[in-house]
């Protein structure tokens, strides 16, 4: 099957580093950037272990109480991302960086000083935990569009894969470093740790010293003008030729993926009978395959053409989840070793592919346009996750929980369609998919 190729796009105009040195360390602000993002990413990684456990054990909430204060933590995402897109794309993006991350230190801080007063409740966890979900987007959407001011197109993947990777083992790292302060200190003290994580962040950010320039003049925020420019995002998304179907592989993989991820332990622990620290293991191997997988990419995209690389790396996230629903008896080794082995090729396919995912984003529209489209990607391929776990609990409920995976086994290798049968696998270079005509995908404001 031939695809059809575009001629490798120009360093746009902006590009504001395109002739700067071609090693991420060389690039002062972006280490600085990344700095910070990984001890804020391990701060959050304790406070998703902590939150629940404040609530649980420190103030007796029931099951209905615990859903609800996980579902004030996601909701952000689905319900206000194409309009804080808006923002990004209207403001100088540093600054709202550094308010999202002291706004998120305050928030989360509030709690272990509610708890010395006395005063914690139930209600005031679910202000804190809101007005930190909300930040979250603004500072997500925000850094993923202010990353490349910081790096030449050459090194965005290399930027991006370093990035993903801190994310990936801090989350390994967070959990045990979560139990080993609830050790010593009363739970709700814990989150002293992540409220310090977002000073940290802050600070870092402070000391860029790269300038920003202006953002274009935009009319006057009005409701319509901002549904107008959510818009624009929107078809900057779907109108291009290479996002749009990774956007709908992102969307198809995540909605069957979380099937499978939202059952997993509790197939583990209760068909298979997999000791809690077992599936610790597990975990742990799906951490380090992330770290093989974001060492690896760059180079690989470099020998073999990203568009190649980037659907091989789908791929095998595709061809191995899958494989849990085969897993299903045998000797206690052999099904740890199993699980093991599938979660440690799942997360290095993952974090290779978010790594490239992140590049043809931040390559494939304007500058002025990032934080749209991004918005919208992540509105689709996020808004799948709590609609697949639904789906999840829906489906063991009637035909079980094996058989539930099963279904999900199936569809999730599907999802690959979306990209195989598209331009993507024919890319050499992520800039491919850079806009040849600005205005096609960035009309003017009416």
């Amino acid at each position: 099957m031939s695809h059809e190729t575009v001629q490798r796009a120009p360093e746009r105009p902006d590009d504001p580093v395109a002739e700067a040195p071609q090693r991420l360390s060389a690039h002062h602000s972006f280490m600085l950037l990344w700095a910070g993002q990984s001890l804020s990413m391990l701060g959050s990684s304790v406070s998703t272990v902590v939150i629940p456990l404040v609530a649980v054990v420190s103030l007796n909430a029931s099951g209905f109480q615990v859903g609800l204060l996980g579902f004030l933590q996601t909701v952000p995402f689905l319900v206000l991302s194409l309009f804080i897109g808006v923002l990004v794309d209207r403001v100088r993006r540093r600054p709202l960086l550094i308010a999202a991350d002291f706004g998120r230190a305050v928030a989360i801080g509030a709690i272990p000083l509610l708890a010395l007063g006395g005063w914690l409740s139930m209600g005031a966890l679910y202000v804190c935990v809101l007005v930190v979900g909300v930040l979250t987007v603004v500072f997500e959407l925000t850094y993923f569009a202010y990353t490349p001011r910081l790096l030449p197109q050459s090194l965005l993947l290399a930027g991006n894969s370093r990035l993903e990777l801190s994310n990936h083992v801090t989350g390994f790292v967070g959990p045990g470093l979560a139990g080993a302060a609830i050790a010593v200190v009363r739970i709700p003290y814990v989150l002293v740790l992540d409220a310090v994580s977002y000073l940290v962040s802050a600070v870092c950010l402070l000391m860029i010293k790269d300038a920003e320039p202006a953002p274009k003049p935009s009319n006057r925020a009005t409701p319509r003008q901002v549904l107008t420019e959510i818009g624009q995002g929107l078809r900057a998304l779907f109108g291009n030729r290479y996002l749009r179907p990774v956007m709908l592989n992102a969307t198809a993989y995540n909605l069957a993926a979380q099937m499978i991820l939202t059952l997993f332990v509790l197939y583990a622990t209760r068909h298979l009978d997999i000791a809690p620290g077992w599936i610790g293991l597990i975990f742990a191997a799906g951490a380090l395959g992330g770290v093989a997988g974001g060492a690896i990419i760059n180079r690989a995209v470099k020998r073999y053409r990203f568009g190649p690389t980037f659907v091989a790396s789908m791929a095998i996230v595709r061809v191995a989840l899958p494989l849990v629903a085969l897993v299903g008896g045998g000797p206690m080794p052999l099904l740890v070793g199993g699980f093991a082995a599938i979660w440690f090729v799942t997360l290095f396919g993952l974090v290779a592919s978010n790594a490239c995912v992140m590049t043809l984003r931040q390559v494939a529209v304007p500058d002025e346009l990032r934080g749209r489209m991004n918005a919208g990607f992540r509105t689709f391929s996020f808004g799948a996750i709590p609609v697949g776990a639904l789906l999840a609990g829906v489906l063991a409920s009637v035909i079980g929980v094996r058989e539930t995976i099963a279904v999900a086994a199936v569809l999730v290798p599907l999802s690959l369609l979306f990209v195989v049968f598209s331009p993507v696998p024919g890319m050499k270079e992520a800039t491919d998919a850079a806009p040849r005509d600005r205005l096609e995908t960035a009309p003017q404001a009416s």
